[in-house]
């Protein structure tokens, strides 16, 4: 077996952050340095072209046709979830209003207790 080989000596290396800091700049700076950057358009450029805006509205109403028809497909299926999901919600609904109209919990809370701090049995 052969001895590993011996480590470079890295003394002589100055180690350098890997995340330096930020330099912190000015209000001034901040300000003055947004012009370099460029500006986007405030009206986009499909809308300041007449034939880019129909295209654009053609484009909306074939969509929006689109998403209706998607919906109006699959109508039959979402009728049949209702259904079958209805009597699990009417039930939740009837338990939960039960619940909190008959104060059950409260119920507990103020029957007579013994000296021994359990309920008594009447």
């Amino acid at each position: 077996m052969t001895a590993p080989a011996p480590e470079p000596d890295r003394s002589d290396i100055e180690p350098v952050p890997v995340d330096p800091p930020p330099e912190k700049a000015t209000i001034f700076a901040t300000i003055t340095g947004t012009k370099d950057h460029d500006r986007r358009p405030i009206v986009p450029a499909a809308l300041r072209n007449r034939d880019e805006r129909a295209d654009l509205a053609r484009w909306v109403v074939r969509f929006g046709l689109h998403v209706t028809a998607f919906h109006i497909v699959r109508a039959p299926m979402y009728a049949g979830k209702l259904l079958a999901y209805s009597p699990r919600g009417l039930y939740r609904i009837l338990r939960t209003l039960f619940y909190v109209v008959s104060d059950a919990e409260g119920a507990r809370c103020a029957a007579p207790r013994s000296s021994a701090g359990t309920p008594r049995r009447t």
